[in-house]
């Protein structure tokens, strides 16, 4: 594989496990640049390390070298991922909050933070990541990380917290006491269970739902329009915007999408991970 090549192969697991996974991904090889800026998804991931240690850090600055397996929890700014070498990892990205019945833990331990497998489920961390190692091709890796998920599978999913969330997420947000007054549940009960299932309290999830929507929506061939970005995802103005996406993102809108361009180029396309952020050094 050359220096400059990068495998990247995505799965979208069968049912039951597609409920709680959204896909699980392969990579492999070198990326072009010395690390990436990866925005908030709102969603937790499981990463698998096959090859060289990647340094990490969770939007708390708590920078780790990550040997073998790790747990992103869900994250309301910026983290840091730097491969020390070539990249060789199998991930898993859950649903938003459908992320506990696999893990076995409340979301709000994981917040802003990376974490060894080791710590969230011993002994069975190292014994997926051999197991999935031992395996000569990406489909069967793939295959095995998938039967091994669906194993741990310990606690349905919480429907009552879809559509509050769904509504909760809308443009314009609901109001938190009136959603909780629909579905009859107290205030203090509803910030419990998106902490526990979520990872964060409603007001939050909010703001980083809204975030992903607007990384989603930026056109990278097209100069932006922000004011009309700005109104059609639910802010007040683009200053509201500007100010939101500083504090989540760590950058500037305009700042977001030149880091982007300079890397990926012409060819880079609305809502093509637009997450990542490559950043240049040295």
């Amino acid at each position: 594989m050359g220096a400059s090549s990068f495998s990247f192969v995505a799965h979208r697991p069968s049912a039951p496990l597609a409920e709680y996974v959204e896909l699980l991904w392969h990579a492999e090889g070198r990326i072009g640049h010395t690390r990436d800026l990866i925005l908030p998804t709102g969603q937790a991931v499981l990463v698998l390390n096959l090859g060289e240690p990647i340094r990490t850090a969770g939007a708390r600055g708590d920078s780790a070298l990550q040997r073998r397996a790790w747990v992103c929890g869900i994250q309301a700014g910026p983290m840091s991922n730097e491969p020390r070498a070539g990249t060789h990892a199998l991930g898993v990205v859950f649903r938003p909050h459908r992320a506990h019945a696999v893990l076995g833990v409340p979301l709000h331990e994981l917040t802003d933070r990376v974490v060894a497998l080791d710590d969230v489920w011993g002994a069975a961390a190292e014994q997926l990541r051999q197991r999935v190692g031992e395996q000569r091709s990406i489909r069967a890796r793939l295959r095995v990380a998938e039967a091994w998920l669906l194993r741990r599978l310990a606690a349905p999913p919480v429907r009552g917290l879809d559509l509050a969330l769904r509504q909760l997420c809308g443009v314009p947000p609901r109001s938190v006491r009136q959603l909780c007054a629909e579905v009859g549940v107290s205030h203090k009960h509803f910030i419990d269970r998106c902490r526990r299932f979520v990872g964060l309290p409603p007001q939050q999830v909010i703001r980083v739902q809204r975030l992903v929507r607007t990384l989603a929506a930026i056109d990278p061939q097209t100069p932006p329009r922000w004011a009309e970005l700005a109104a059609a995802q639910g802010y007040c103005d683009q200053p509201h915007l500007v100010r939101e996406f500083r504090r989540l993102a760590g950058l500037t809108p305009s700042d977001y999408l030149a880091r982007r361009l300079a890397v990926f180029g012409p060819e880079l396309r609305a809502g093509q991970d637009p997450s990542f952020v490559p950043v240049v050094e040295g």
